[in-house]
């Protein structure tokens, strides 16, 4: 049997904290996971899609990023929302994974963290510390939070850091940027950790409703839409969140027809194991291409992004660099 999608879209898979949890107690599983040519595996996709039947035990998506890192060369998404995640603390943490995983880690935001609990009676974003009254968990919002990330990850070019003995110059200190961001919460860069080898980790956006649609465009990378917005004429461009049945018999002929419209990110309460070997399965009938590529970038096919423009809330970090402006 051969189901190769004539279009070539390509196939991703959204684990749970469950599933994650189980990849790191077997990481022979997550080899296997990647060995299938998958794009990309998101970790922990209970925390953004609304579906009571996807609880049970967790691990947070960076400590398992990061312990999983050297186990397998695949790429990963890790989930995070407005709602608990400050914008700064996220920046560092999906940038430090990155450098760990050499290129292969990126962000799947959403508006609210459905692990979170609501603060004193109302959900919003970013009160966790009692440093402000937080915000609204909208679209607008989460759009705000990804604006600071795509900026704090650009405030410290790597290739500043020249390390010249003869000159006494460890880092051309006049292009580490302060990124003043105004927003739900303000932050203030440069972040502490100098770009990856991909240059930003890769931001996707997870839509559930026409508002996402609308903020994601031209702040994200990459859009993973829910149903029924998978079946929108604008969100065809879009990756669509797939749930199928992977103990029935006809699995892998669901996951070609699925990855032949369009790329799909498959998702099932099913074991890990279990998904792993209807992957293989799957993979060996050549129902899904392969996705090659060494940074996520590179298996997405995104370009490296372009250096942050100096403008009134972008300048020098340093003093002295100011002054010379």
């Amino acid at each position: 049997m051969s189901g190769t999608p004539e279009s070539g879209h390509r196939l991703a898979v959204a684990l749970t904290g469950a599933q994650v949890l189980d990849a790191v107690q077997h990481p022979e599983l997550w080899r296997r996971l990647h060995a299938t040519g998958i794009a990309f595996a998101v970790l922990g996709i209970d925390r953004l899609a609304d579906d009571a039947a996807w609880g049970g035990a967790s691990i947070d998506s960076s400590v398992a990023a990061t312990y999983l890192a050297d186990a397998a060369d695949g790429a990963v998404l890790l989930t995070a929302a407005a709602h608990r995640d400050h914008p700064y603390n996220l920046a560092r943490r999906v940038a430090s994974s990155d450098h760990l995983s050499h290129g292969r880690t990126g962000v799947l935001l959403g508006r609210r963290d459905l692990a979170a609990p609501d603060d004193r009676g109302e959900a919003r974003a970013w009160t966790g510390a009692r440093l402000s009254e937080g915000g609204p968990l909208t679209a607008a919002t989460a759009r705000n939070a990804a604006e600071a990330l795509r900026a704090l990850w650009l405030s410290w070019p790597a290739d500043s850091i020249v390390a010249d003995r003869d000159t006494g110059i460890y880092a051309l200190s006049d292009r580490i940027l302060q990124v003043s961001h105004a927003g739900v919460f303000a932050t203030a860069g440069p972040l502490t950790v100098p770009t990856t080898a991909q240059g930003a980790p890769p931001l996707a956006w997870f839509a559930t409703d026409e508002d996402d649609l609308a903020a994601a465009e031209g702040v994200a990378d990459l859009v993973l839409v829910a149903e029924p917005l998978s079946v929108l004429p604008r969100a065809d461009a879009a990756w669509a969140l797939t749930t199928v049945d992977v103990e029935a018999p006809s699995a892998t002929p669901a996951i070609a027809t699925a990855v032949r419209r369009r790329d799909v990110v498959l998702r099932t309460t099913a074991a890990l194991a279990h998904l792993v070997e209807t992957l293989e399965e799957a993979r060996a009938a050549d129902a899904f291409p392969r996705t090659d590529g060494t940074t996520l970038r590179e298996r997405l096919g995104l370009d490296l992004p372009a250096p942050l423009a100096p403008s009134d809330t972008i300048v020098p970090a340093f003093a002295a660099a100011r002054a010379t402006r």
